[in-house]
């Protein structure tokens, strides 16, 4: 009945069937809380499951949540929704394995987990991924709105052959599938390999780079600081949402002459020497599990992210 490649809306999607029982939200970050939240005024009962000294139950409780511990979630909840940090999932799901028992469905917010995390859940337990295109802010700030975030779903290990009707009707709840988001199907090893090399290739790497590359050039010519940074970071935000809107091509016809001339013209400058060739090398060492083993040795360090913001951008404020 489903189909990869397909863009699912509400009216499409199963409904919510577990209405009468719990859900356990296990972290209340960035996704944690926004998904908990849109399921509260979803009117689903929802159970946070946080360790013993988090600085989130106080966020929690605020929102009137009940805060139990992520192995009392695990026990107490038929579905377990899992979302901490990526460098932190293994470890909390090995504390809450045992209480997944049979019949249970495991939700992870990405293909991480199970791609590279070594997340390995039982045969008698369903094993699927939500996985929003969007920060946790977002998926709240769209919800409540009347709008969603357009979302992923797959199955990792399918149990009794209900898992994916239940990933689709969980994206539903959080707004995945409102009009203007939707939900597409799709693998989460291919969506773990889809959200690096984007990540490192565009939205965390390329575009803030160059942006701040571009502005500290800028700088070094004279130009004072704070308007160096309005062209060449805050003004991003405009082009983005023309982007998101309308795609490469409809963004182009919708700036100005001189900004489309000059972006077409001169900005494959900026990507030239062998762009192909380093995309190529990006995506095999996502692929090979290289850049996760060096991603794990890095992040061993707290101070890790610090460092290597002033070791590639300097210690000043772009």
């Amino acid at each position: 009945m489903w189909q990869e490649g397909k863009i699912y809306y509400d009216a499409e999607l199963p409904h919510w069937q577990g209405s009468e029982e719990p859900v356990g939200i296990i972290g209340y970050g960035s996704q944690g809380s926004a998904q908990a939240l849109n399921l509260r005024d979803g009117m689903i009962e929802v159970l946070v499951g946080l360790r013993s000294g988090s600085p989130h139950a106080a966020d929690a409780r605020h929102e009137r949540l009940p805060v139990i511990t992520p192995m009392e979630a695990a026990e107490t909840c038929r579905t377990v929704v899992l979302l901490v940090p990526d460098s932190s999932l293994r470890e909390v799901y090995d504390e809450i394995k045992t209480g997944l028992t049979p019949g249970k469905l495991l939700v992870l917010g990405g293909g991480y987990g199970y791609r590279f995390g070594g997340i390995e859940v039982p045969e008698d337990v369903a094993a699927v991924m939500v996985a929003p295109n969007g920060p946790g802010q977002k998926v709240r700030e769209e919800f409540v709105a009347g709008r969603g975030v357009a979302t992923k779903v797959g199955v990792q290990h399918d149990a009794g052959g209900w898992a994916l009707d239940n990933a689709l009707s969980y994206a539903r709840m959080i707004g995945a599938g409102r009009e203007n988001a939707g939900v597409r199907i799709v693998s989460p090893g291919l969506e773990a390999e889809l959200d690096l090399f984007s990540e490192q290739a565009v939205l965390a790497g390329g575009v803030p780079l160059l942006a701040a590359r571009a502005a500290q050039f800028l700088i070094a010519q004279g130009v004072p600081e704070d308007l160096a940074v309005l062209e060449c970071v805050r003004e991003i935000k405009l082009i983005a949402d023309l982007l998101e809107q309308y795609g490469v091509k409809e963004m182009y016809r919708r700036i100005s002459l001189t900004a489309a001339y000059g972006g077409l013209t001169q900005g494959g400058k900026v990507l030239a020497d062998d762009l192909e060739g380093r995309l190529r090398q990006m995506c095999e060492e996502i692929q090979s599990g290289e850049f996760d083993r060096r991603y794990r040795e890095w992040s061993a360090d707290p101070n890790a992210r610090q460092k290597l913001l002033d070791d590639i951008l300097g210690e000043g404020e772009i």
